[in-house]
């Protein structure tokens, strides 16, 4: 039986990962299923769970788990409604179901599924009948049913339960096949009509009807609903006024009664006929001529008519009873009630047994189906059951006991049964790779075309606990690891086949094993003074008669084997330092060991025996060391740590490992700070074990140089030196000047520069820089040379024309090289470089006249410069070109013009002198011939001037 099972997200207020479901089964076995994860539940979760027929239901549990802590727990109880309580009974066009429920159980969905033309009906009539405060009984009535026809019902089934905010549907499957009229007859429940236009009086009709079918007679019209059956198909025969019915009062007078002696109870059918009543005792259905339909009225007996046949499916006996017994893989047995009541009408119906086999669920519209097994077998009219033979394994099938008349009737006797045969049980079932705690179980699948869709239900007792485990494996598989054993223990293993339905196999062959003996736990390998001790715990739950142990140095074949009988330690042998043994211990029981735990174990190898330093620098320390006298040494582990170590101290600080093969002696320690103080611990290894340590006296590493010694700023008196700081810390710096004044020679200082001052210009010094610092040897030194710049010379300006300049400087007063002359204005720049020799002076040429320059002087030795000198002159401005005078008779006065002068000129200067004997013409030699000289003739005091100004 399958439930499912719907539920919302719990806890509220947190968000778990996962859920986990488990369910209990009989002898209190536990079920786990696969988890749900959060992202499945969209918004509610949703599961569905394969129950086996429990007589007392089962206990779900739902846990909430986020990180694999369980926040919250449900737990309910699911009792699911067996098929057997689901009663059916059908006739022709209609069905009814009847189910006992508990209170809070309700039926939420009803389908009809018509097999032959794939058509569902969920349309139904539903009441209620209440019991007591825990059970009520549901109908359902389903109408327009198709006579003859084979329907699959399905029935939901829900339980809420509010509380938990959980609902639990089942589906309840069964199918059913209406009952049949005689062919051409007219279907209506349990009734069946055929209407004949042939004319006979009342009493040729009623006999004719018992002639046509087993039990017939003419037409009973006990209620409205028959009467508006019967006009309704009355209006398809045309010209049909009058039709006998069944209704008379031959008996007696007044009182009219149908065919099974029953009165006439309708009101309003009946309309009052003008003939004489003791002369119209029989009752036909006469057409209305002023409305709808039909109604009854009394007539002639002896008049012949047309007529209604009426015929009825047989009522079972009220405590009849068809149930299923046992179902095997081919065949299903059935045992049913006394049938001799169907023998009351003449002839007899034939009875069988009716097999259909059901559709797949996995079979989809449009896809092939396979062919379906159906069948009849013949019944005895005496027999009280038999078996359906031919029938496959693993298949559902739909069994009901018919009876039929030569007519085409046919009807069921009692409900239909769901058969589902077992499926074939796997073969050659083995069980290999037995140890204490698990075993391996394989088969082979089952012989049938059926078998890919079944499952494999493992399962396993242990004899003398009495509990048995099972487990589900998918139809692919054909072996499974059975865990959680105990050891040395009796078990029953069996494989069964499980259809889709949770049918399992019967038959299958059951295997009885013991377990391996369970092996120790803990072994624990240690060495105490010169032997090694093994330890180890006893297996959970278990007594071994003793344990065997075993003994061997990996690198011999010969084993030591001891035998132990209740001790859990044991003194194996006195060891070898540094060598790997393996040891292995197992459990024993009479004659049967267990599996043996092996471990292996490495001695601690022997201490070294010296390490002294061979080599010491400012970053390293070359270690000379002395391997152990005995056993394995692989390598050493040196321990390196700052400070003094005075007495007994142990390195902990940063460790390195370095192989030591045969042969090698020295192991250098790198990446130290320079001028520090240090220890080492040395250790001998073997593999992952490391020996004593060996603990060297206090070393100091060398102080480190300083780098990048260069020159900072240098003038003609003072030299900087800089360099990058020397690696370590604490430390000072020499500078020594070896040939400076001897009160000048050397400096201390603290920071990466020294300034020497007070020194000659252009001289080459000599400097030395190392590092120093109390206790500790001062570093190798670091030579630089340094010449200091030339001193500076006095220049001026010797003499200028309009286009020249000559300028002159003093003589060095140290050594010089040479000269870098430089003449510079706003649109020109002129350098040249001159050695050193006399005249101390040099003349530049092609200068433009009226112009402002500055001339530089520097003294070079080598690349070493002195500050500039410099003086600032300006060139003779060039006298003005082509000079005009024009006299004006009239205004006594002169006009001069001349052309501007090359170069730069800044303004004119014109000057006139009173002399009356003197001409235009003179005036104007004068100035041509007197124009260089016309500064000198400004600036005589003769004359007064006029300034102009282009």
């Amino acid at each position: 039986m399958v439930v499912e099972v719907v539920f919302g997200h719990f806890p509220t207020s947190q968000d778990p990962d996962w859920y986990t479901v488990s369910y209990q089964i009989a002898h209190n076995l536990t079920v786990w299923l696969d988890p749900i994860g959060r992202s499945e539940c969209s918004p509610d979760c949703r599961l569905f769970l394969q129950l086996a027929k429990e007589p007392g239901g089962s206990d779900i549990t739902l846990n909430a788990i986020k990180n694999n802590t369980t926040l919250k727990t449900k737990t309910f109880h699911i009792a699911p409604v067996p098929l057997s309580r689901l009663r059916v009974e059908v006739t022709t066009t209609s069905t009814l179901l009847t189910c006992n429920l508990q209170n809070r159980q309700s039926f939420t969905a009803l389908s009809l599924h018509n097999m032959h033309i794939e058509h569902t009906h969920t349309e139904y009539t539903h009441t209620e009948q209440t019991h007591s405060d825990h059970t009520h009984t549901s109908s359902y009535v389903v109408r327009g049913l198709q006579p003859g026809a084979h329907y699959s019902i399905t029935a939901e089934l829900t339980t809420p339960l509010t509380h938990l905010n959980i609902s639990l549907t089942q589906r309840l499957h069964t199918t059913i096949e209406t009952a049949q009229c005689p062919i051409g007859w007219l279907a209506s429940g349990r009734s069946c009509h055929s209407v004949s236009r042939r004319s006979l009086s009342w009493g040729d009709a009623q006999q004719t009807c018992i002639g046509m079918a087993s039990g017939g007679h003419l037409v009973d019209v006990k209620t409205e609903r028959d009467l508006l059956l019967l006009s309704s198909h009355l209006t398809t025969h045309n010209n049909l006024l009058l039709l006998w019915t069944a209704l008379n009062d031959r008996l007696d007078e007044g009182l009219p009664r149908w065919s099974d002696g029953s009165s006439y109870n309708l009101t309003s059918a009946m309309t009052s006929s003008s003939l004489p009543a003791n002369q119209t005792d029989c009752f036909a259905l006469q057409r209305n001529t002023t409305g709808r339909g039909y109604f009854l009225t009394s007539f002639f007996c002896h008049i012949p008519l047309p007529y209604i046949c009426h015929w009825e499916i047989p009522l079972l006996p009220p405590l009849f009873n068809f149930h299923l017994v046992e179902v095997t893989e081919r065949d299903a047995e059935l045992h049913w009630s006394d049938l001799t009541f169907v023998n009351s009408s003449h002839p007899a119906p034939q009875l069988y047994v009716q097999y259909q086999e059901e559709e797949e669920k996995e079979e989809k519209h449009g896809e092939e189906k396979e062919r379906r097994t159906a069948g009849r077998v013949p019944v005895s009219l005496f027999s009280r059951g038999l078996k359906v033979p031919g029938l496959y394994p693993g298949k559902v099938y739909s069994l009901s006991l018919r009876a039929s008349h030569l007519t085409g009737a046919a009807w069921s006797l009692g409900s239909t049964q769901t058969c589902h045969t077992r499926p074939l049980p796997p073969r050659n079932i083995t069980i290999s790779n037995v140890t204490a705690s698990q075993i391996t179980v394989s088969w082979t699948a089952p012989d049938s075309q059926h078998a890919v869709r079944w499952n494999f239900l493992v399962r396993w007792e242990g004899v003398s606990s009495g509990l048995e485990t099972r487990m589900v494996v998918a139809s692919s598989a054909r072996s499974a690891v059975i865990a959680g054993l105990e050891g040395f223990r009796k078990y029953k293993v069996r494989v069964d086949s499980v259809t889709e339905h949770g049918v399992e196999s019967c038959g299958g062959e059951e295997l009885t094993l013991y377990t391996a003996v369970s092996p120790p736990g803990g072994v624990v390998v240690s060495s105490r003074g010169e032997n090694l001790t093994a330890c180890w715990s006893a297996p959970s739950g278990e007594s071994p008669d003793g344990y065997y142990v075993r003994l061997r140095p990996v690198s011999q074949a010969r084993p030591m084997e001891l035998w132990v009988n209740e001790s859990r330690c044991v003194f194996l042998a006195i060891f070898s330092p540094g060598q790997n043994y393996e040891v292995g211990v197992a459990s024993v029981r009479g004659e049967n060991m267990s599996q043996e735990i092996n471990t292996t174990y490495r001695t601690e190898p022997g201490p070294v025996q010296a390490a002294v330093p061979l080599s010491v620098g400012s970053s390293f320390v070359v270690l000379y060391v002395q391997r152990p006298v005995l056993g394995v040494c692989d390598g050493v582990r040196v321990c390196v740590c700052k400070g003094v170590c005075e007495g007994v101290c142990v390195c902990k600080g940063v460790c390195d490992w370095w192989p030591f093969p045969p042969g090698k002696h020295t192991v250098t320690i790198g990446s130290l700070t320079p001028g520090e103080e240090y220890h080492f611990s040395v250790y001998s290894t073997s593999r992952h074990r490391t020996g004593p340590a060996y603990q060297t006296h206090t070393l100091r590493t060398s102080l480190a140089s300083p780098s990048t010694v260069r020159e900072g700023s240098v003038t003609e008196s003072s030299v900087e030196m800089l360099w990058d700081p020397a690696s370590g810390h604490g430390h000072n710096y020499e500078v020594i000047c070896l040939n400076c004044h001897h009160t000048l020679m050397v400096q201390k200082v603290c920071v990466p520069r020294a300034v020497f001052s007070g020194l000659l210009p252009g001289r080459l010094y000599h400097f030395s820089l190392r590092t120093e610092k109390e206790s500790f040897t001062d570093s190798p030194p670091v030579t630089l040379s340094i010449t200091t710049a030339p001193s500076p010379v006095m220049v001026s300006v010797l003499s200028r024309t309009t286009s020249s300049v000559t300028v002159g400087w003093t003589q060095a007063r140290d050594v010089v090289k040479g000269f870098i002359l430089s003449i510079i204005n706003q649109t020109s720049n002129q350098q040249l470089n001159l050695s050193v020799q006399e005249p101390w002076s040099y003349r530049f040429e092609d200068l433009s006249p009226g112009s402002y320059y500055t001339v530089y002087v520097i003294s070079s030795n080598g690349e070493r410069r002195s500050t500039p000198a410099s003086v600032d002159f300006n060139t003779i401005p060039g006298a003005p070109r082509e000079v005009l005078l024009v006299e004006e008779d009239v205004t006594s006065s002169v006009f001069v013009s001349w052309g501007a002068p090359a170069g730069g000129v800044e303004g004119y200067k014109v000057g006139h002198h009173p002399i009356l004997f003197l001409n235009l013409f003179l005036l104007l030699a004068s100035l041509l011939l007197l124009s260089t000289l016309l500064l000198l003739f400004f600036s005589s005091p003769l004359f007064s001037a006029v300034s102009v100004y282009p």
